[in-house]
């Protein structure tokens, strides 16, 4: 089945069947005329594997990296068979859909994907640039952000809160981190560093002319903070070891509106900053017709019938 067309090809000039048959790449790959393909790229360029179960999300530079990828894919498919049944041009972006034939070498089974590869050339007509990809919208996202340069974050790498109640706090987050899979990686007298999942939370000791003040969450500044959990029984998981270390609950855990599927629960740190742990399951707001409800007359609290 082919890729289906979404209507945001504005300025993109559709290719001709000879047009299609002339870029060759697919020919080359199932004439197993590796060098040929390989000098079809800048020995400078970027491979991006995103159609394979092995290599899903792999990166591949330059003509070695290309070797890497040919040599993975065939020693998994055989009898591969590549059918491109629509192309595009802007300017030096290409974009072709279709579908793609193989057989596993060792299962034998016979399989048929969808397949969209989005390439850039560059002024000596050689592909500088490709990615694979399963749809066409996710294509044409990509071609927007190579038309408008960007970088795309991995994450936020770490928070630091400064706490009054430093000891406090530190014997806190002493229980609380490791359960959460996070471990110290720096203890000072006036800061330790947790590290894990991903995440760096540091807790410092707040200069002393604030010592009187207290955290309030509406004025500028941290308003919570919330850690994702990888699925809704860890939720339930962390609540019964919150109770069981003595923690000050917000809300138990429950479902709440702002993306499909949210729940969490929320709780205190001993200098009354709010932390919340939350699981989202899918693509959450980026689902199809999902959208990000900012609920802004719903209770910090839970609902009014399930508040503890």
């Amino acid at each position: 089945m082919t890729a289906e067309v979404p209507n945001e090809f504005d300025g993109w000039d559709e290719l001709s069947a000879d047009e299609i048959v002339g870029l060759r790449g697919f020919e080359l790959w199932e004439r197993d005329d590796l060098e040929r393909w390989v000098e079809r790229f800048s020995p400078d360029c970027e491979f991006r594997a995103q159609v394979s179960d092995r290599l899903e999300g792999s990166v591949f530079h330059g003509h070695e990296g290309l070797r890497e990828f040919w040599v993975a894919q065939k020693e998994v498919w055989e009898a591969s068979r590549h059918v491109i049944e629509r192309g595009w041009r802007r300017g030096q972006l290409i974009l072709v859909a279709g579908r793609q034939h193989g057989r596993g070498k060792r299962s034998g089974v016979e399989v048929e994907v969808p397949i969209v590869v989005l390439s850039e050339r560059d002024e000596s007509r050689r592909v500088s640039w490709s990615a694979q990809f399963t749809s066409l919208a996710e294509a044409l996202e990509a071609a927007r952000r190579r038309e408008s340069p960007q970088i795309e974050i991995n994450g936020v790498a770490h928070v630091q809160l400064s706490v009054n109640a430093f000891e406090d706090c530190v014997a806190f987050y002493d229980e609380v981190m490791p359960y959460l899979g996070l471990r110290v990686v720096h203890r000072g007298e006036d800061l330790v560093y947790y590290v894990g999942g991903r995440t760096g939370l540091a807790i410092s000791r707040a200069d002393p002319s604030y010592s009187e003040e207290s955290h309030e969450a509406t004025r500028s500044g941290l308003h919570h903070l919330c850690f994702r959990a990888r699925s809704r029984e860890d939720i339930d998981d962390l609540h019964v070891f919150l109770q069981g270390v003595g923690a000050t609950m917000v809300r138990a855990p429950e479902e709440g509106p702002w993306a499909p599927g949210y729940y969490s629960l929320s709780f205190l740190d001993p200098d009354g900053i709010r932390l919340e742990v939350n699981h989202v399951p899918g693509r959450g707001v980026f689902a199809q017709e999902a959208s990000f409800d900012p609920a802004a007359d719903y209770p910090v609290t839970g609902r009014p019938d399930q508040a503890e």
